[in-house]
């Protein structure tokens, strides 16, 4: 995981790279012009030099026409290896951190919510992590939705700010059956209707209350 500081020195690096190719050939560029236009005046006075000079800038025109389309891929290349370099660290970098409390009844019994929920350690158990959909959001082995103990504790971490739901947590622990059932919702001690679009918050509390 790379540091924040470290990040903006590459950050700065690659854009330092891009300002001093494109300046170095806007340069070269200029310089042909002023040349061109030494000769032009130099031909003016001097007829027979005429064919000495157009050869000579017949010669930095095609040499113009090859430097400047390799000078155009380099600045695209570095462009690329910029963003690509930037994409590498944000997706290894945690920017998001909440923790949301989840209790569970079922029929008015109190239901544990399981170690690992979304952790590598939970193996090929679909029941414990059976949706991998967001696994791109999430740190190396791991879900950004997952649990580390059977305390109720939804970790969410993640290396993109986005919003996570209550129902994208269940698609991950599939070990609560809801089909058929009522299911009664608090968030923070207030029903809601729609629990599974409850954006998973830090600090929130939400009970679960499923009856058959």
């Amino acid at each position: 995981m790379f540091a924040p500081k470290y990040r903006i020195k590459i950050v700065f690096k690659e854009l330092w790279l891009i300002f001093f190719t494109i300046v170095r050939y806007y340069k070269l560029i200029q310089g042909i012009s002023i040349i061109e236009r030494v000769e032009s005046e130099a031909l003016k006075d001097n007829r027979k030099g005429k064919s000495y000079f157009s050869v000579g800038r017949r010669r930095r025109r095609r040499t113009l026409t090859i430097i400047v389309p390799i000078a155009i891929v380099i600045v695209a290349t570095m462009v690329g290896m910029f963003y690509m370099s930037g994409s590498k660290l944000h997706s290894s970098q945690m920017v998001l951190h909440n923790h949301v409390q989840l209790d569970v009844a079922l029929n008015g019994i109190s239901m544990p919510v399981p170690a690992h929920i979304g952790m590598s350690q939970a193996g090929e158990d679909s029941l414990l992590y059976g949706d991998h959909s967001l696994d791109q959001y999430g740190m190396q082995g791991m879900s950004p939705l997952h649990t580390h103990d059977d305390k109720g504790t939804i970790h969410v971490e993640s290396n993109t700010v986005r919003d996570f739901t209550l129902g994208e947590f269940l698609n991950i622990w599939r070990g609560i059956d809801t089909n058929g059932k009522t299911v009664n919702a608090l968030l923070d001690g207030k029903p809601v209707t729609d629990y599974r679009n409850i954006i998973l918050k830090d600090g929130e509390k939400i009970n679960l209350d499923i009856k058959s």
